[in-house]
């Protein structure tokens, strides 16, 4: 088998993935004097590498199965666009798109590899019986565009979009009185149940819904808090206020604090009474809100966002409060601070 010199059209992963699976068999990659184009769709072919030997690689795309993702088929065309090849990938079963797509690029390898070693002892690229099915061909780039479908994001399902309906912080206290015995978190050593984080929660909510009184739109609240019960229960809180959560890290400068809750708009900061930037805001002791006051949860005064501080000074939106998971088993909402700080 000789050597082949490819020159390649296209800037798919998938179609990189071929190119490094040939320069590993030996086959060199130029731009000039080559043996064979190998394109993906993507990009015109160049007028110079017209009368080249080609193979043209696309993929037809079916209908969702039951796992949520759709079949692919992959096929390979010659210069004169006639069949050369068809290779029905197998479906994912689990739903996972990132997972078909990896499934499919590695079969186009292998595959692609193997048309390119029988052209490498057969210069004369003979079309083999092949029959494609109806689906429209569509470039590799379509491929890689499998990777961010999963059938959790089959929105077009009335059951999800019925669940949608429902708030996040609805179904967050919700869970949190189901499973109220429950372990919630772990912290240096204490085990505190969901029970008493929600008595805190509704104890900080409360003074924090005074301070908001009056604010129109979505109040944005800093939170300036070492990992502990109150940083969870003042979460919870803020959620239950229908506010936007800001966290601001004590370790940062304290000039990028201020700017940071300064350029957000921050209508309240929430901290253990000794934060430098209380004077210059309208500021929570969370340490003084009384447990033995706390009522019932307040009623949800709307959706819920949450900001993580970026690098700049600037804080960028995470998600609306949908999107959270609920407290269902141990450690839930220990995920979901994680989730809210960016850590999942």
């Amino acid at each position: 088998m000789r050597c082949l010199t490819v020159g390649w059209v296209g800037t798919s992963k998938a179609l990189n993935a071929v190119r490094a699976e040939l320069e590993d068999y030996g086959h060199r990659s130029a731009d000039e004097g080559v043996d064979l184009v190998i394109d993906d769709g993507g990009q015109p072919l160049p007028i110079r590498l017209a009368g080249t030997p080609r193979l043209s690689l696309r993929l037809g795309i079916g209908s969702p199965t039951e796992s949520g993702l759709p079949v692919v088929q992959l096929r390979s065309y010659n210069h004169d666009h006639c069949l050369v090849s068809v290779l029905d990938v197998a479906e994912e079963p689990s739903g996972n798109g990132h997972q078909l797509c990896r499934r499919a690029t590695r079969a186009l390898v292998e595959w692609v590899a193997l048309q390119v070693s029988r052209l490498a002892r057969d210069p004369q690229l003979c079309v083999s019986p092949a029959f494609a099915n109806d689906w429209p061909d569509q470039d590799l780039q379509s491929l890689d565009a499998l990777a961010y479908l999963h059938r959790f994001n089959r929105t077009a399902d009335p059951a999800l979009l019925r669940a949608a309906q429902v708030p996040m912080i609805e179904r967050l206290q919700a869970s949190l009185i189901t499973f109220a015995e429950r372990p919630a978190l772990y912290i240096a050593g204490e085990v505190v149940t969901y029970r008493q984080l929600q008595t805190q929660a509704w104890a900080i909510q409360q003074r924090l819904a005074a301070l908001l009184e009056g604010v129109e739109g979505s109040a944005i609240v800093g939170v300036c808090l070492e990992k502990s019960v109150a940083l969870y229960a003042s979460i919870l809180a803020i959620l239950g206020c229908g506010a936007v959560y800001l966290p601001v890290a004590a370790e940062h400068p304290l000039r990028r604090q201020q700017a940071m809750l300064e350029s957000a708009g921050a209508r309240v900061l929430l901290d253990e009474g000794h934060h430098p930037l209380r004077e210059h805001f309208t500021a929570l002791d969370v340490r003084g809100c009384d447990l033995q006051d706390a009522a019932p949860p307040l009623p949800p005064l709307g959706q819920t966002q949450a900001l993580r501080a970026s690098c700049s000074s600037r804080p960028a939106p995470v998600a609306d409060q949908r999107r959270a998971a609920q407290p269902g088993q141990p450690g839930a909402l220990h995920r979901l601070v994680l989730w809210l700080h960016g850590v999942e």
